[in-house]
């Protein structure tokens, strides 16, 4: 209980390694009413059971929904519903067959090779039907239920990687199923693979979104079919997109997660994402990535590359990308991707202020003051200092020196509060107080988002104790948002406004 993703995943806490099922619902009622009497109302940003977890610990948390367990009345309807799930079972359509793949066509083969799994019942398969972007249209979706009516019964699932999945298919029909879908468009091959790529909508339709994360996975994808195919097929990396923090394409638990973000130079802004890695599903998360570049939209396939390269030329036998990850060093891959992180100037190239798949410019600002150079200037050595800080706190954490990894974390936010304040005319010179200016000019007026704010005003009271190893992940992570979001802050501030 209380594992998320969202901008600063939180790992569930186990509460039992065996529910009866007469007990699903009444403990899910407890639960509910736990949380509906102690969680938080007034911050809806907060309004999550994984901070409920958090704050009063699994072991206390444990013990509340137990009492409230034992204060629920019998409720007939806990246990009545099981007799009609038996209805919901899976039913067969067709009797389990071989396939015979003699005479068969390369692309079927390789087709059934990578989208169709077997299952544990012999004479049958699972086949997912493999969507790039996660698209499919009206006519498409008739055509594949027209297909499955054929082959399964009700046994059509979409999938979290964005794709659909038909079990129960007879490994028989496999060849006749496949040339249903090649009619349909649908018989694309790279189902799991590195080109199954999982991306959030972005820019294209979430208001949320700072980059264009479907526009990267399109990206990827185009190169995947011309000039990366090397990689396509492979089944040891995994990709997730996100065009902003809230983790909305899981970019947390990929091997290869990104996040987008905006970086300014000058008087303009490029968008960028932020690199993940060692983030794994497996072990109910047992890892999260953590940040160790960020990189210009436009050189995000170059990245892709450059780490599949190295981990290919490098990695021991059976050894994960996330072992790979820990093993080599954030500091070496990030000495490796060192090249791909630099942003040119406008003038020196503008297609790196533009978005993925899209012809415009991604933000312009071209008010210039008085003085705009130079404080601009400061500002973002500001922001790089915040950037080296927090990559130092997490080769600290790595390591496991604790107490110097929060005491970083919070060095680099006190940098990127200071490059907005430097950037509304203040002057590091006058000594000023970061957190109370920060709190008076950009957190009680409503220009930085809340939650990030508060975090760095509890992070600086709190201090750089130990904090132990799940927290001050956290507190890394607190970090790496409170800097993105003030990179955000700051390209919507015009040079004429310092």
């Amino acid at each position: 209980m209380g594992g998320g993703l969202g901008p600063i995943p939180y790992q569930a806490k186990l509460f039992s390694e065996f529910v009866p099922v007469a007990e699903m619902l009444p403990l899910a009622q407890a639960v509910a009413r736990v949380f509906a009497r102690l969680g938080e109302k007034k911050n809806r940003a907060r309004a999550r059971m994984k901070f409920l977890v958090a704050q009063v610990g699994i072991a206390e948390f444990i013990r509340l929904v137990r009492e409230e367990r034992e204060k629920l009345p019998y409720d007939p309807r806990w246990t009545s519903y099981l007799d009609e799930a038996v209805a919901f079972q899976e039913q067969l359509l067709l009797p389990g067959s071989a396939v015979d793949f003699e005479g068969r066509s390369a692309e079927f083969v390789r087709w059934a090779r990578i989208n169709a799994q077997p299952q544990r019942q012999p004479g049958y398969s699972t086949v997912t039907v493999f969507l790039p972007l996660g698209d499919i249209n009206s006519e498409q979706l008739r055509g594949l239920a027209r297909l499955c009516r054929r082959f399964v019964r009700d046994t059509v699932r979409t999938t979290v990687e964005q794709n659909v999945v038909v079990r129960w298919v007879p490994n028989g029909s496999l060849p006749d199923f496949y040339d249903g879908l090649v009619e349909l468009d649908l018989a694309q091959v790279g189902a799991g693979r590195l080109a199954d790529i999982t991306a959030c909508p972005g820019t294209d339709s979430c208001k949320l979104g700072i980059t264009s994360s479907r526009g990267l996975a399109g990206l990827l994808h185009q190169k995947f079919n011309n000039g990366l195919g090397d990689l396509a097929d492979r089944s040891d990396l995994k990709i997730k997109i996100s065009g902003c923090f809230n983790s909305c394409g899981q970019h947390h638990i990929a091997d290869i997660g990104f996040f987008g973000s905006v970086q300014r130079k000058g008087n303009h802004v490029a968008p960028v994402f932020q690199v993940l890695l060692g983030g794994t599903t497996k072990g109910n998360a047992s890892a999260y990535g953590l940040s160790v570049a960020k990189v210009p939209a436009q050189n995000a396939p170059a990245v892709v590359k450059r780490l599949a390269d190295l981990y290919t030329n490098e990695h021991a036998d059976s050894e994960s990308f996330p072992e790979f990850v820990r093993r080599l060093g954030k500091a070496r891959i990030k000495e490796e991707l060192k090249e791909l992180t630099a942003l040119p100037s406008y003038e020196e190239n503008q297609d790196f202020y533009k978005d993925n798949r899209q012809p415009w410019d991604f933000h312009m600002s071209t008010g210039e003051g008085e003085c705009a150079g130079e404080v601009v200037e400061q500002s973002e050595f500001l922001f790089e200092d915040a950037d080296r800080l927090v990559f130092e706190a997490t080769l600290a954490f790595d390591e496991g020196r604790q107490e110097e990894a929060v005491a970083k974390a919070l060095q680099a936010q006190t940098k990127a509060a200071d490059a907005l304040l430097v950037q509304r005319g203040l002057l590091l010179s006058d000594k000023y107080n970061t957190i109370e200016k920060f709190r008076k000019l950009f957190y009680e007026t409503g220009e930085f988002y809340a939650p990030f704010a508060e975090n760095f005003c509890r992070a600086a009271e709190r201090g750089q104790q130990d904090l132990g190893e799940e927290l001050t992940r956290r507190r890394l992570e607190e970090a790496t948002l409170f800097i993105e979001m003030a990179q955000t802050v700051y390209s919507r501030m015009a040079g004429a406004e310092v």
